[in-house]
């Protein structure tokens, strides 16, 4: 299963910005990805639920051929946006409203997950993205996995976010796992992430994966980690696997990467999977990242795998990196840059 890439675009080609960008595109492609995969129906049901469900993919791939590509594994569908297309935001909301349409005559009961890559679809609007999400949350309201990449459409602002945000909290009641990546949407503010931390808050309370991607988010700060510290103490104390990416968020400081590190500690009851990464952040410096080991080593006991990036952040020294690893070797998976 491919993953979204979570590629630079917009950034100088120095060494410091070289170290970001292979910290963006690592890790958190193909292997995470395959963890994340799973499957929501039962496998005496799988024969027939793929059967109509494929006959449903080759009619959207007929129609959507000249902007998408699909694919359908595991319950899950796969629409992935072609690069340079003009007419794809147009169609996108048609898509959906298709794809629901497909789902109800063919009366498909294992369409679980939906993963929409619109990564470089520069010309999306706030106007078509809420749209998008409205409609996701009408037609499809049952799904349990929802995974989105905006990254790239730098026309997104916080108006646009924080609308979709609350639709996102309005139905979808049955989310499992959530994923939103909004790489270098350039125009996003603290404000807007407050909002869209709020909506995320309304979900589900069985979500059990929560990945969140702002990487290259140049207007984001200590805030926006704020935001999200303070739902996940409220509201997901049962998280199985929480990913935040603020790598390359020039506004995150210290102050920032403390909050996160007193709100993820003992009091996260079902943690297994931790993933934080905030390279090139220049403000962030070996005090705070000493703090959150420190905080993070009172759940560690729970931790099976936890990765912590710091790339290019020339505040905090190898020493500090070396303190994390000792600290934290109880861990079996350990991944410290």
């Amino acid at each position: 299963m491919s993953s979204f890439d979570d590629s630079s675009d917009g950034f100088s080609s120095d060494e410091g910005t070289q170290e970001f960008n292979e910290e963006i595109n690592d890790g958190n492609n193909n292997e995470q990805s395959k963890e994340m995969e799973f499957s929501f129906v039962p496998k005496k049901k799988i024969t027939k639920t793929l059967s109509a469900m494929e006959e449903a993919v080759e009619v959207l791939q007929t129609q959507f051929q000249e902007a998408f590509s699909f694919d359908f594994a595991d319950s899950c569908l796969k629409v992935k946006f072609k690069e340079n297309k003009s007419n794809a935001v147009g169609m996108l909301n048609k898509l959906i409203l298709n794809i629901s349409h497909e789902i109800d005559t063919r009366g498909i009961k294992g369409l679980k997950g939906l993963q929409l890559d619109l990564q470089g679809c520069y010309d999306l609007s706030d106007k078509s993205a809420i749209q998008l999400i409205f409609d996701i949350k009408e037609k499809l309201g049952n799904l349990l996995q929802l995974r989105i990449s905006f990254a790239g459409c730098w026309k997104l602002t916080d108006e646009g976010i924080s609308k979709l945000s609350s639709d996102i909290g309005e139905k979808l009641w049955q989310l499992q796992e959530l994923e939103l990546d909004f790489s270098r949407c350039c125009k996003l503010t603290d404000q807007g992430i407050q909002a869209l931390a709020k909506g995320i808050s309304s979900t589900s309370k069985k979500l059990q994966i929560l990945d969140l991607k702002f990487s290259g988010c140049m207007n984001l700060g200590d805030k926006s980690l704020e935001a999200f510290a303070f739902i996940l103490n409220q509201k997901f104390r049962y998280l199985e696997r929480l990913s935040l990416n603020f790598a390359g968020c020039p506004g995150v400081t210290d102050k920032g990467v403390e909050v996160i590190g007193l709100n993820i500690g003992a009091d996260f009851l079902a943690l297994q999977e931790l993933s934080l990464a905030f390279s090139n952040c220049e403000r962030v410096s070996s005090r705070s990242v000493e703090s959150l080991a420190n905080k993070i080593a009172q759940g560690s006991n729970r931790l099976n795998k936890l990765t912590l990036r710091f790339l290019s952040c020339q505040r905090v020294d190898e020493s500090t990196k070396k303190f994390i690893r000792e600290k934290l070797s109880n861990i079996p998976t350990l991944l410290v840059t």
